[in-house]
C-alpha cells in the first residue's frame, strides 16, 4: 500500500509509506525500500523524513535523490542515521548538500557501520566535503 498526498511521488516495495506535504510528515510503515526521488522535498521535508528514519527498524533502501534538501536536510538525515542501524543504501544525489552537508554525512559514517552504499553525486561537496568523506571511509572500512 502506498498513500501519497500533494505532489510527493513515493513507492514502497513492502508495507506502506504515507507522505504529507505542508507541513511535511512521513510515515515509513513497514517499508523496506522507499523511492522519494524527484519528489520536491526541500530541507523541511528532509527534517521530517529524518524523524521517520529514526523510528524505522526495517527500511534498508532510501532514494531521496534529485530533490533540494540542501545542507540542512543532509545534516538532519545524517543525524538520524547515527541511531538507525538498518539502512544499508542511501541515495542523496543531486540535492545541493554542499560541503557542510557532506561533512555531516562523513561524521555519521564514522559511527554507522551498516550503511554501505551512499550516492552523493552532483552535490557540489567541494574539496572539504570530499576530504571529510574520504577520511570517514578510512575509519569505517
Amino acid at each position: 500500500i502506498v498513500l501519497v498526498t500533494a505532489t510527493v511521488h513515493a513507492s514502497c516495495t513492502a508495507g506502506g509509506v504515507v507522505a504529507h506535504r505542508t507541513p511535511w510528515h512521513f510515515d515509513l510503515g513497514s517499508c523496506e525500500s522507499v523511492n522519494l526521488g524527484a519528489s520536491g522535498i526541500d530541507h523541511a521535508g528532509a527534517v521530517a523524513l529524518a524523524k521517520a528514519l529514526k523510528g524505522s527498524g526495517v527500511l534498508t533502501f532510501l532514494d531521496v535523490g534529485h530533490n533540494n534538501i540542501g545542507s540542512q536536510g543532509a545534516i538532519a538525515i545524517a543525524d538520524a542515521l547515527r541511531s538507525n542501524r538498518v539502512l544499508t543504501e542511501l541515495w542523496l544525489d543531486n540535492n545541493n548538500i554542499g560541503p557542510s552537508g557532506a561533512t555531516a554525512v562523513a561524521e555519521t559514517l564514522k559511527v554507522n557501520g551498516v550503511l554501505n552504499n551512499l550516492d552523493l553525486r552532483w552535490n557540489s561537496i567541494g574539496d572539504q566535503g570530499a576530504v571529510a568523506i574520504a577520511k570517514a571511509l578510512k575509519l569505517n572500512g
